[in-house]
């Protein structure tokens, strides 16, 4: 899967400060951005399906340099898409 697909199959993107938040039930997204999995109804069947919480920073820190992350210029871009369907 590649990165552009990864961030289209997700169900859900917001930014909030300097993270992109998403969510997707979809187990291979959700492995792919190696995200956290709770249950979707964790009372009432806690063995059923699972939700994946995304959480991307605006940066990253490469060879002590902070440098502007390239999956949270994706998501800035697919949540414009989406908003413009």
């Amino acid at each position: 899967m590649t990165p552009e697909e990864a961030v289209r199959r997700v169900g859900f993107w917001t930014t909030l400060g300097n993270q992109a938040i998403g969510s997707t039930t979809d187990p291979e997204v959700g492995a792919w951005f190696q995200a956290d999995s709770v249950p979707r109804e964790a009372i009432t069947d806690p063995q059923g399906p699972r939700i994946y919480a995304i959480q991307i920073p605006r940066y990253v820190t490469m060879n002590g340099e902070r440098i502007p992350n390239h999956l949270y210029a994706m998501i800035e871009k697919e949540i414009e898409r989406r908003g413009a369907e």
